[in-house]
């Protein structure tokens, strides 16, 4: 059977398509054209893994299982200089924000100290080893 190409191009409509599609309008079918499969099946390198925050443990509404959850979705987390995250990552400070006297007050509150940091935490935070929750408590007075 002759399959002339109604448009001349690669790709178009051919004689047989177009009486195959009348056909099936005239019989109140979907008139649609099928794609042919591709040549060859092109797989991704890597395997998809579901996130942990769409699973279960995460909506449970437990606070420690969500955390971890969020964790293992961001894996490693890379670390900048404070300079560079001021100037890339962080809005303009709005003019009313005074840094000075927030120093001043922490200072006074026994809360920080321009020698050691912050003078409330026990420890060093991220080697305290409990939640932020337990090591941030003493700020909250």
């Amino acid at each position: 059977m002759h399959t002339s190409n109604i448009a001349g191009k690669k790709g178009s409509l051919t004689s047989l398509d177009f009486v195959l599609a009348l056909f099936r309008f005239g019989f109140g079918l979907p008139v649609r054209r099928i794609t042919p499969p591709p040549k060859e099946l092109v797989t991704p390198d890597t395997l998809t893994k579901p996130k942990q925050t769409s699973l279960v443990d995460y909506r449970s509404g437990n606070l420690s299982l969500g955390r971890t959850a969020v964790l293992n979705d961001l894996g490693a987390i890379p670390q900048v200089s404070l300079d560079c995250f001021e100037s890339v990552a962080l809005p303009p400070l709005r003019g009313q924000i005074d840094i000075a006297s927030i120093k001043t007050l922490l200072e006074h509150a026994e809360v920080w100290s321009r020698d050691s940091g912050w003078t409330a935490l026990k420890k060093e935070p991220k080697v305290s080893g409990v939640f932020e929750e337990a090591t941030f408590e003493p700020l909250r007075r």
